[in-house]
Formats: C-alpha cells, structure tokens, sequence
C-alpha cells in the first residue's frame, strides 16, 4: 500500500470516529472527546508509554464495564396525542 493510501484511509477511519460519536453524543461529550483525540495527536500520553497493550486492555473493560448503562439511557420516548372521534367514543 502506498503511503497517500495509508494516509487516506487512516483519515478516513478517524471521520468516521468521529462521525459515529457526532450521532451517539452530546455537544459536550463529543467536544470533551474531540480534545482528548487532539491531545493524543499532540502528545499527551494519559499514563500509557509507547506500545503499551494496557491501553487495550482499559478500552474492553470499561466498555464491558459501561455498556449496560448506555442501552438502558438510549431508550426511546414518544409523545403520543389523544385524537378526538376514535371506535370508543360515542
């Protein structure tokens, strides 16, 4: 694979990061998430050294750890209206 491939895919990997969050967070969520990504890109390191498969092992537990909390927020509510002249009323 040449280089501009690589690069093209890997930058099209992270929008769609990033457009996957847009639709499963916040304003606030997705900017706080958005400034990590930012800091990872610049540097910061949150503890981990380089080539460190803790990283790996954190991103599974806490999602194990969290899913259930996710589904169970993301149910749906619906408005319903009372339309007057239904089979009931006479």
């Amino acid at each position: 694979m040449h280089q501009q491939e690589k690069e093209t895919r890997t930058l099209n990997d992270f929008h769609e990061s990033l457009k996957l969050l847009s639709g499963k967070l916040n304003k606030a969520e997705y900017s706080f998430v958005a400034g990590v990504l930012f800091r990872c890109l610049m540097g910061s390191r949150f503890g981990y050294h380089d080539h460190d498969q803790r990283i790996l092992q954190d991103i599974h537990s806490i999602w194990v750890k969290n899913r259930d909390k996710v589904v169970k927020s993301k149910k749906k509510v619906f408005k319903l209206k009372v339309v007057k002249g239904g089979k009931n009323e006479k």
